[in-house]
């Protein structure tokens, strides 16, 4: 949860070592080609030339992300679902989709 507290400060961010959450929104396990691919490697490399580096694998190396925003009444507000391993939602997606839960809760308020 280090990574969620230094990435995404005063949202909650959830893990699910069990993998049910995965299950349920969809998220399959990926093939050779989502997992190792071309687009795998061109993303690896423009993470290391950020100085990124890849860390000490945790959970289901073949399961694939997503990224959901969700209200607090229960309400989808975002849903990534990831073409590859490397694949993850640009900074202005997350942001906007950010913003939408935080009016979506103000008008709730």
């Amino acid at each position: 949860m280090a990574f969620a507290a230094e990435r995404a400060p005063g949202l909650r961010c959830y893990a699910d070592p069990g993998g049910n959450a995965y299950r349920a929104w969809g998220l399959k396990r990926g093939n050779a080609a989502q997992l190792f691919g071309p687009a795998v490697w061109v993303e690896t490399a423009k993470a290391s030339l950020k100085g990124e580096a890849i860390s000490k694998v945790a959970g289901d190396p073949f399961q694939m992300p997503g990224t959901f925003g969700v209200s607090r009444d229960g309400t989808v507000r975002y849903a990534y679902y990831s073409l590859h391993a490397g694949d993850y939602p640009g900074e202005r997606s997350l942001l906007r989709a950010v913003e939408a839960l935080t009016e979506a809760r103000r008008a709730v308020t």
